[in-house]
């Protein structure tokens, strides 16, 4: 173990792009060697389906990078603390998305800081994405900056993530299927998790939500979400949800809250407050249209004692 630690980086520095094998070729960016990328687009660019784009440590001032029309394509950075792409203030630092018709793209974005723009993340009508053991940090320019954002997309994966002082940490909205959210440290955001738009079976597990400004969990207009042994306190407002009565598939937006800890004992179960949103049929000076009621959900089997959340 210890010779292929440093083998495999020596080998790295001197070529830009190695013998294929059947799980792809690698292509190397920064580091020493002359036929390395300067540029991490560039690399992608220039990447086939299979390929691995390696990133060694480094300041990367990078912001808009577009990951599209291709499959089975893994960007990792040679360490999370050390490999920063600064999107310079852009829209994004990286956008993976798939404009064909099957939607389908199998990009893995690993081991980066991400930072310095409106969204670090952006992952738009493209599936089976993963974004696993990223710093995602101080997204908050523009408007409605986000740290990762899911939209159009379905069977997604973020976890092992550390998600920090960004508006929303993740935001998933417009009819997306299927994504999880697991095992991630999402901690001083304004919003932590905030799902809008008939976002349909999310899984929300094993994260730890804490110290966010506003919500920790907002969940607006949504089918059957999970959210399960999660931490989840010492947010402003640790959970909150929008149902709508008006809409004639009233019983499939539900959220169904199981074993979170809440940063206390509950002796039996934890209440959850969010409103019951109601359409009147006339106009009303006091609720334009819309009438909100307190409703109510329930986790319960709430925790008894924080989990202990690995791989971040």
């Amino acid at each position: 173990m210890f010779v292929g630690t440093y083998i495999i980086p020596a080998i790295a520095q001197n070529t830009e792009k190695s013998q294929s094998t059947s799980k792809g070729s690698w292509l190397y960016v920064g580091g020493s060697g002359p036929g390395n990328y300067t540029r991490i687009q560039d690399a992608i660019d220039n990447a086939s389906d299979g390929d691995t784009v390696f990133v060694f440590s480094g300041l990367y001032q990078e912001g808009g990078i577009v990951v599209k029309e291709r499959k089975y394509i893994t960007i990792i950075g040679e360490d999370k603390n050390t490999t920063i792409v600064d999107g310079g203030q852009k829209s994004w630092v990286f956008q993976i998305a798939n404009i064909d018709s099957s939607g389908v793209s199998h990009i893995k974005i690993s081991r980066f800081t991400i930072q310095n723009a409106t969204v670090g993340v952006y992952i738009y009508n493209s599936d089976f994405n993963t974004i696993n053991d990223n710093i995602i940090q101080n997204n908050v320019l523009g408007n409605l900056p986000q740290g990762i954002v899911i939209g159009f997309s379905n069977n997604n994966s973020i976890y092992g993530n550390v998600i920090r002082n960004n508006e929303y940490g993740i935001y998933v909205w417009r009819y997306p299927k299927n994504n999880k959210i697991e095992q991630n440290l999402i901690e001083n955001n304004s919003y932590g998790i905030y799902l809008v738009g008939i976002t349909e079976n999310t899984v929300i597990s094993k994260n730890t939500i804490i110290n966010n400004f506003e919500y920790g969990v907002s969940i607006y207009y949504c089918y059957y979400t999970i959210v399960e042994k999660n931490n989840i306190y010492k947010n402003h407002r640790d959970a909150f949800f929008v149902v709508p009565l008006h809409h004639s598939n009233f019983f499939k937006y539900r959220a169904f809250w199981n074993e979170n800890y809440w940063g206390s004992i509950q002796l039996q179960h934890k209440i959850i407050v969010g409103r019951l949103e109601i359409t009147l049929p006339f106009y009303s000076p006091w609720h334009d249209y819309n009438l909100y009621l307190k409703w109510l959900n329930f986790d319960w089997h709430p925790a008894q004692e924080p989990y202990t959340i690995g791989g971040i």
